[in-house]
């Protein structure tokens, strides 16, 4: 249940050093060893886009800001997500600082990247169904509880946080500022943060059994598994989820992005 690696190198500008591709190698593999698997999209310090230094990673967030593509806003997305554990902090800080200058007043770009919450359809019918695969043999039956309702919640308080320039990293506490700073009501922001326990306890619930039974690790539940009570809150969550995609729709004008 390990999740995959997710890393990068900042280097001091004018900072050299001997065999850095052979170092930023054996860490990677350290990581797998540890039981960490490589990361599908290689963000990883293995991989040069990842390890340079911060001149040379500002000049890509430039590229990334002003080349708007679905690669260039996850990877911005990814960035933004990134905390500092190791090394001199300040990197980071800086680099982060260099992407809100880029992003001051340009509306037109936090509309394309707040886009995405919008990705996936909320498994909810409009009767308050739940609506699960139909065409797919290996899944028939159930809906995926990361695409209809962790990741609309993330990436959309993402797209809040990269707005307003907040340094918080976890979702929980990017509600919990966007609370204080008046963009959330305290009610809204509190159904956020016990939608999102929800989902990701269920998730994680979810995954265990199905290691138990050394089944495919996926996100994919079968509503009929669970109890009266879980498939009530589950609907409840998504009915949150919905009005969370409401908000993100009205707020960067979303009915205007093509």
């Amino acid at each position: 249940l390990r999740t995959d690696q997710d890393n990068a190198l900042i280097l001091r500008d004018g900072f050299t050093i001997d065999n850095l591709p052979a170092i930023t190698a054996q860490f990677t593999e350290g990581l797998i060893a540890c039981g960490f698997p490589p990361c599908p999209g290689e963000v990883m310090v293995s991989n040069p886009l990842w390890c340079k230094p911060l001149q040379e990673h500002t000049n890509t967030v430039f590229d990334w800001v002003h080349n708007i593509s679905a690669e260039n806003l996850m990877n911005l997305a990814i960035l933004f997500d990134a905390r500092p554990v190791g090394g001199d902090a300040a990197l980071a800080g800086q680099l982060k600082s260099k992407i809100a200058d880029q992003l001051q007043d340009n509306t037109g770009f936090y509309a394309q990247f707040a886009k995405a919450t919008l990705m996936f359809e909320t498994p909810l019918s409009l009767f308050a169904n739940f609506v699960t695969d139909k065409s797919d043999v290996l899944h028939k039956g159930e809906l995926d509880l990361k695409k209809g309702g962790v990741f609309p919640i993330v990436h959309g308080i993402r797209s809040l946080a990269l707005e307003h320039r907040l340094n918080e990293t976890n979702t929980v506490e990017r509600i919990k500022e966007l609370n204080n700073r008046g963009v959330l009501d305290r009610e809204f922001a509190g159904e956020l943060m016990e939608a999102l326990d929800f989902l990701l306890t269920l998730r994680l619930s979810v995954l265990l059994k199905k290691q138990e039974q050394k089944k495919p690790l996926d996100n994919y539940i079968n509503p009929a598994s669970l109890s009266k009570i879980e498939r009530d809150i589950l609907r409840d969550v998504f009915k949150i989820v919905d009005k969370l995609k409401k908000i993100i729709t009205h707020h960067f004008k979303l009915q205007a992005v093509g």
